[in-house]
C-alpha cells in the first residue's frame, strides 16, 4: 500500500510544533500501519542520521521493528549513527516480560 493511499484526517484541536493540527492516519490493516510507521522512522533517520529514537514496548511495535531490521540488513536504511532509548528504561518494571529488550529479540526472529 502506498502512502498516498492512506486516509488522513485532522480532528484534534491541539497543534504540533509547526502550529498545525496533528494528523491521524488510518491504515487498512496492521501490516499497512507497521509499514507506515517504518516509513516514518526511516524518513526521519534519512533526514537526521544521528536521530535519537525512543523504542516502545508492547506487541504493537514488533512488526515495525521487523521491517526496520530488514531495511537495515539490506542497506536500505542506515541506523549506525542513530541512538536508541528504551521507553521502559525510565520505569522500574517488576515484570520484564514485555520490556523492549525482549520484544526486540522477538522481532529479530
Amino acid at each position: 500500500m502506498k502512502l498516498q493511499d492512506k486516509k488522513e484526517e485532522t480532528s484534534s484541536p491541539n497543534t504540533d510544533s509547526t502550529g498545525m493540527p496533528p494528523k491521524t492516519v488510518i491504515c487498512d490493516d496492521f501490516e499497512a500501519m507497521s509499514q507506515y510507521c517504518a516509513d516514518l522512522i526511516c524518513g526521519a533517520v534519512k533526514k537526521k542520521p544521528d536521530l535519537l529514537l525512543c523504542l516502545a514496548a508492547g506487541n504493537t511495535a514488533i512488526r515495525t521493528y521487523q521491517i526496520l531490521k530488514k531495511r537495515s540488513g539490506c542497506g536500505q536504511t542506515d541506523f549506525s549513527r542513530a541512538e536508541f532509548v528504551e521507553l521502559d528504561e525510565w520505569l522500574d518494571l517488576d515484570d520484564e516480560s514485555e520490556n523492549v529488550q525482549k520484544l526486540l529479540r522477538v522481532a529479530a526472529h
